[in-house]
């Protein structure tokens, strides 16, 4: 039986964590990540690929196939954060977290097609717990990213269960990887730049900060993905540390979501 299992973006952060949590189970890891794998495991194949670049991705699966003609699992973790405003975003800058995270997770699966066996392989997706909910003020880039990954994983699942082959949605909240330094470093420039949020924004900075060191370990994933490959019969959707304070907003009426982040963002726009 195969072990052989792929990672995106499996060369930092929370695919590092599953990359190397699963090269030392057993597991023979192609590392899928535009960086360099920068670890020393022999169970891990390096593979440089822009999950944003169909020709990479396709070369990819051929170097895969040259090993192996069975992929275990598809563990379609690549992807990026951007926190702007969906009134001001650049067309650019919202067709790649776009590429990214939706269309970058369709190339790697329909590559990868050809290796998936019915009764053996399974493709687990990353989401994100935002996903299940409306987006809050500024985070509208990522949500919606992360609502089409939901759409489109479930679309496949229920077509790949004709061939025998489970999809699994993975829902995680805040984990503690390099994204953290670059979320604030994200927000610090939609401050600079944003022509009508300034106030809004700066009322955010604490409440901000203040989530972003509720962060917990990347392995929690790593652990949860390997249970995953590891259960005869996994589930359709896994949650690990949603925060409480997101699903009790989340679960009020609209009009009073929408109230509560006015008064909590607080401050005048300009216009």
């Amino acid at each position: 039986m195969s072990n052989h299992v792929l990672v995106t973006g499996g060369a930092g952060g929370i695919g590092l964590a599953v990359t190397e949590r699963l090269a030392t189970h057993g597991y023979t890891v192609f590392c899928a990540d535009l960086r360099a794998y920068a670890g020393k495991s022999a169970n891990v194949i390096p593979l440089v690929t822009d999950v944003t670049n169909t020709d990479s991705v396709t070369a990819a699966a051929a170097v895969i196939a040259q090993h192996t003609d069975t992929l275990l699992a598809v563990v379609n973790n690549a992807g990026i954060f951007i926190m702007d405003s969906v009134a001001e975003i650049g067309e650019e800058r919202l067709k790649k977290i776009l590429d990214v995270n939706l269309l970058g997770m369709f190339r790697v699966n329909k590559a990868c097609l050809p290796l998936l066996k019915g009764g053996v392989s399974r493709v687990i997706n990353i989401s994100s717990e935002v996903a299940q909910y409306s987006s809050p003020p500024f985070n509208g880039p990522y949500v919606i990213s992360k609502c089409a990954v939901e759409a489109y994983s479930d679309a496949l699942r229920r077509e790949l269960s004709l061939l025998g082959i489970p999809v699994v949605k993975i829902r995680p909240g805040a984990l503690k990887t390099g994204m953290i330094a670059e979320t604030q470093r994200n927000f610090d420039e939609l401050i600079k730049n944003t022509q009508y949020f300034s106030a809004s924004l700066g009322a955010m900075n604490e409440m901000m900060a203040h989530e972003l060191n509720k962060t917990n370990s990347p392995d929690l994933l790593a652990r949860l993905v390997q249970k995953i490959i590891e259960t005869k019969k996994p589930k359709t959707l896994y949650r690990i540390v949603n925060s409480k304070k997101l699903k009790f907003i989340g679960g009020l009426p609209e009009t009073w979501q929408d109230k509560l982040y006015k008064t909590v963002v607080g401050g005048k726009t300009k216009k």
